[in-house]
């Protein structure tokens, strides 16, 4: 303190001990403030039936049009198919069948959300991508069950605008996703 007074000689000690309690509460509040921003993510919502759904851009690497869709004999329902990017063959997912959803059908599921985890990448069927929105992690409700037919271990939880936040990593790792069946 006593180099800043000498510094400006015409501040007292009193006035110096005052610009620097005001830096100081200034300077907490800003690294309060980069602390928030490290629980804010940015989410894609998209729409299952009348739900809507939000997952991590981080585990997003495109989303896109579903195009063409080469079945597969001898695998879960939930399992579309196979689709063909720029050359990369991804197994692409129903995930109302996923989750049990009452289905009518692939028909009105025409938006595809490519995602990776732990270097396995799927396909997502979505009804319609609705866009994208920020995620604070310190405000998502977990263990509201608020999706009849889908298993809260697949949630990370709600919103306060009621999107429901799924964890990726859990539906990417699901058994049922594993074929070994030989025909």
């Amino acid at each position: 303190m006593k180099e800043i007074t000498k510094a400006n000689p015409g501040l007292s000690e009193n006035n110096t001990r005052e610009i620097l309690k005001k830096r100081a509460v200034k300077l907490s509040k800003e690294i309060g403030t980069q602390e928030t921003d490290l629980n804010i993510r940015e989410g894609l919502i998209f729409t299952l039936g009348n739900e809507s759904f939000v997952i991590e851009v981080n585990y997003i690497n495109e989303v896109l049009y579903m195009e063409n869709i080469a079945n597969l004999p001898c695998v879960p329902s939930m399992i579309c198919g196979l689709i063909n990017i720029r050359g990369r063959i991804i197994a692409l997912i129903n995930l109302k069948d996923f989750f049990n959803f009452s289905v009518n059908g692939i028909q009105d599921m025409h938006d595809v959300i490519i995602v990776e985890s732990q270097g396995t990448e799927f396909g997502l069927l979505v009804d319609r991508i609705i866009g994208r929105t920020e995620v604070n992690t310190l405000s998502i409700q977990k263990n509201i069950h608020i999706v009849n037919d889908i298993d809260d271990s697949y949630l990370l939880g709600v919103m306060p605008n009621r999107f429901v936040v799924l964890d990726i990593k859990k539906i990417i790792t699901d058994n049922r996703l594993i074929i070994n069946e030989q025909v």
